[in-house]
């Protein structure tokens, strides 16, 4: 989970990062919601 930040509480030199995997079933909704069904785009 990642922690939720105020600006005033970030430091410089503090970094997160956040990993998911993308399927197709995420392109496919994707698609749909955005009209985009080029399939270069897909």
């Amino acid at each position: 989970m990642v922690q939720q930040l105020f600006f005033e509480d970030i430091a410089i030199g503090q970094s997160e990062s956040i990993t998911t995997a993308v399927t197709a079933e995420m392109f496919e909704a994707f698609s749909e919601v955005s009209g985009d069904v080029n399939p270069l785009h897909l």
